[in-house]
């Protein structure tokens, strides 16, 4: 993917983060604070192959997900949501990703190629 992020002054071209329970555990970056170890937003997108280069625009047009701060637009349970004063947009994706979702000890494939198919997996 061209999807990029400027972090610290550093321009990153691959993130990686390994979470565990929903926190993350390993991280290329540096996550100074311990409320931006957990997510605050997760938005999947069809793959479009287009980057403006620059996340505050891209996080509209392509899958994204920030650490830290959670809007609460929607949100009924406040007291869940992550209260961090930091936000961390991370953009990702390619035309050859998959997402995959766990509930109930099934397991679903939510995109493949990029593009939505909800359906069970086996």
């Amino acid at each position: 993917s061209n999807r990029r992020i400027i972090y610290n002054n550093k321009n990153l071209n691959i993130v990686n983060l390994k979470f565990l329970n929903g926190k993350v555990i390993e991280s290329n970056i540096d996550l100074f604070d311990e409320s931006i170890k957990y997510c605050g937003e997760i938005a999947l997108v069809e793959y479009k192959d287009i980057s403006f280069l620059n996340t505050l625009i891209d996080e509209n047009t392509s899958c994204h997900l920030a650490l830290g701060y959670a809007y609460d637009y929607g949100i009924k349970e406040l007291d869940k949501i992550n209260k961090s004063k930091y936000h961390i947009d991370i953009c990702f994706g390619s035309s050859k990703l998959y997402v995959y979702g766990y509930s109930n000890n099934k397991k679903y494939l939510i995109m493949k190629n990029h593009k939505f198919v909800v359906g069970e997996v086996d």
